[in-house]
């Protein structure tokens, strides 16, 4: 990890003048939140950032006790895609380098967003999403994971992200591996006046949306692998569902 860190280090382009927002919805898991916040305050993100701000969506506030280049901060954000109305606020109204959304009935890694910020930073990459599924074995368990024994929400899903990934393909020539993923990353300096003319023209209501006109406007987009693992009766079938159609339905828009 420290290793991670330091090779970011080593790059005059990190040293110490760069700011990360992270933003997480974890769907009101407060289970979850706990270790979410250990994480954040144990990575030595000074070693890499001025400043790191943490915003979860409908955290019970506490005195954290943090060092002065470190912040957690609720927010109030609703609905199935309370990330793409964070990116668009930050687009707006923000001022750090970096964001990174992370939102899902499942637990992300922090420390996967080293890699993201190396991808981006190296290369033209103005977003990256981060791949639940590198293989047909993983992609299988993560939808059994998700679904249970549902086996018509498991169909649906499976058909949903293949269908997900064609549109995008026949659309825009890019095949993702794990379209559905909450694991987003944005680089404020690589996203061209195009892009933001559009964001302001109408806003995204959805995820997929914003991928389609970060593509439409020639923005790069990466995929890289993360860790990504659910828990039993703590996935929200439901809510995975509903946002994968609007999601379908943003990327036909």
């Amino acid at each position: 990890m420290h290793n991670a860190f330091a090779t970011l280090r080593t790059r005059e382009t990190i040293q110490q003048a760069k700011t990360l927002d992270v933003y997480v919805d974890l769907l009101d898991r407060s289970m979850a939140s706990d270790f979410l916040i250990q994480e954040f305050m144990e990575l030595p993100w000074s070693e890499c950032f001025d400043h790191v701000r943490l915003r979860v969506n409908r955290l019970a506030r506490r005195n954290w006790g943090l060092p002065k280049h470190l912040e957690i901060e609720s927010t109030k954000y609703g609905g199935l895609f309370s990330d793409a109305e964070m990116f668009c606020d930050w687009l707006e109204n923000g001022n750090s380098e970096f964001l990174v959304t992370l939102t899902g009935d499942g637990e992300y890694r922090l420390s996967d967003r080293l890699l993201g910020i190396q991808v981006c930073d190296k290369d033209v990459f103005g977003g990256v999403l981060g791949s639940r599924t590198q293989c047909r074995r993983q992609f299988r368990s993560a939808v059994r994971a998700a679904y249970g024994e549902r086996g018509f929400l498991n169909s649906l899903s499976s058909l949903g992200a293949f269908v997900f990934a064609g549109v995008f393909g026949l659309r825009f020539h890019v095949i993702f591996s794990d379209p559905f993923t909450g694991f987003r990353m944005y680089q404020r300096s690589k996203l061209n006046e195009g892009f933001r003319d559009a964001i302001r023209r109408a806003r995204p209501r959805t995820t997929a949306g914003i991928t389609r006109l970060l593509l439409a406007h020639h923005v790069e987009i990466a995929e890289i692998p993360v860790t990504y693992r659910t828990f039993d009766h703590f996935t929200k079938p439901g809510w995975r569902l509903w946002r994968g159609v609007r999601n379908l339905f943003g990327a036909l828009a």
